[in-house]
């Protein structure tokens, strides 16, 4: 993480916004992504706050992401760096952008549900992301403090006006569990056998370490995929790392006779909206009930191509084309309702890689 500038103090006190954060900005040249991480704790959620003793200042934990790194993980990394929490992400809650001696800078933030301390498990192709096994700084020494902190006396000790605005933001939400619906990584343009047996191409093998990282980063333990080979051969690193059977399900591929929600005129609720204001779409049908329905757990699913768009409308969501290997992350709550979705194309959110 570099050094922010930090603005000057608005009348009337309170903390300083850093500068240029109104402004119109210049190309993005820094990226960067954080979380609002929480917990359960009495009548309200706490949330984690770090301090660096360079600027004196409070701030949500976050850093810069690597080179070709998807922002999603970086945010799970940083936080794990920063805190030693291992976490999985929810709902994005936006960005923020401000300049900086090295340029101008945006960081992304996700929900950060928290899992616990301790070591995380190795996304493929890397070392490993999690943090270590004690909750010592690993940024350089850059956070000397992480305090946990009930949501009203967080907003109060956030030193940055724009970090209350997405500590505000994640207000709407409480715990969910993220459902991944997956396009096949890129398969052999040159096949000319049948398409379901479709090998991946040398473009679509090297995604998958990529994929497999973003799946680690929204928690995912179990997978579901087509019983064609593309939908298969694309989740099979990732249950490799995790030791797990990737489910078939081609039962669920006709989304006009098995869909997993009702559809929902309004579409999925955004995250101002309450209960009252809009409903979420719920389950209905065979699909939802054997899958994500029954165990709650986070789940990637990969999807023959021509069965997307159909399931984006049964799902509630307004179809858009993925690029191979992309991901539509849906937001579901204890009941399986979709309560909001994110778009995780290739690139996931960095349009320099």
């Amino acid at each position: 993480m570099g050094p922010e500038s930090v603005g000057a103090e608005p009348a009337g006190g309170g903390p300083p916004r850093r500068a240029g954060s109104e402004a119109a900005e210049r190309p993005t040249s820094i990226w960067a992504a954080g979380a609002v991480v929480w917990r359960r704790s009495g009548r309200e959620p706490e949330v984690a706050l770090v301090h660096r003793p360079r600027y004196d200042d409070w701030s949500l934990p976050k850093g810069k992401a690597r080179r070709h790194e998807a922002l999603p993980v970086t945010a799970v990394r940083e936080v794990a760096e920063e805190t030693g929490l291992r976490i999985r992400l929810g709902p994005a809650l936006g960005s923020v952008g401000y300049q900086t001696a090295d340029g101008p800078k945006r960081v992304s933030y996700w929900l950060g549900q928290l899992l616990g301390p301790g070591p995380a498990d190795r996304p493929a192709g890397g070392r490993s992301l999690g943090p270590p096994s004690q909750p010592v700084d690993q940024s350089g020494g850059e956070v000397d403090q992480v305090a946990w902190l009930p949501r009203t006396e967080a907003w109060e000790r956030l030193t940055y006006t724009d970090e209350r605005a997405v500590l505000d933001q994640s207000a709407a939400w409480g715990e969910t569990t993220a459902w991944l619906i997956v396009r096949p990584a890129r398969g052999q343009a040159s096949w000319v056998g049948a398409a379901t047996d479709r090998p991946l191409s040398k473009r679509g093998r090297e995604q998958l370490p990529d994929l497999d990282r973003l799946l680690w980063a929204y928690g995912v333990t179990d997978l579901v995929a087509d019983p064609e080979r593309p939908c298969q051969d694309s989740l099979a690193l990732t249950a490799t790392r995790l030791g797990v059977t990737v489910e078939a399900a081609s039962t669920l591929n006709d989304p006009a006779s098995t869909a997993p929600w009702s559809a929902h005129p309004g579409g999925s609720p955004a995250p101002s909206e309450s209960a009252e204001s809009a409903e979420p779409a719920g389950p209905a049908g065979p699909g939802w009930t054997g899958l994500v329905g029954a165990s709650g757990r986070p789940t990637a699913w990969c999807v023959r191509t021509k069965a997307l768009a159909g399931l984006m409308e049964a799902c509630a969501v307004e179809p858009r084309r993925l690029a191979p290997a992309g991901v539509l992350a849906l937001h579901l709550d204890a009941a399986g309702r979709v309560l909001a979705h994110d778009w995780l194309d290739s690139g996931w959110t960095r349009p320099d890689h």
